[in-house]
């Protein structure tokens, strides 16, 4: 029985850090994306999140690649 609920505690110290890691990978991946491209992928799940929303900056609809500016 000790040795089951040692099983047991590991699995879920595991499984707590699996489920750390994939969170903060996702939001590694939008802060990159957000970054890249001017665009905030949280935008659409919690309405205001950055200030740069769902618009593309005035540079990147021409094309060039810009860091996305922050503005009310």
């Amino acid at each position: 029985m000790v040795i089951g609920v040692l099983l047991v505690g590991i699995g879920v110290w595991w499984g707590v850090w699996a489920v750390d890691l994939l969170i903060l990978g996702l939001l590694t991946v939008a802060i990159l994306l957000t970054a890249a491209t001017g665009f905030d992928p949280f935008y659409r799940v919690y309405g205001v999140t950055t200030k740069v929303g769902l618009r593309r900056l005035p540079c990147a609809e021409h094309g060039e690649s810009c860091r996305p500016e922050f503005y009310s």
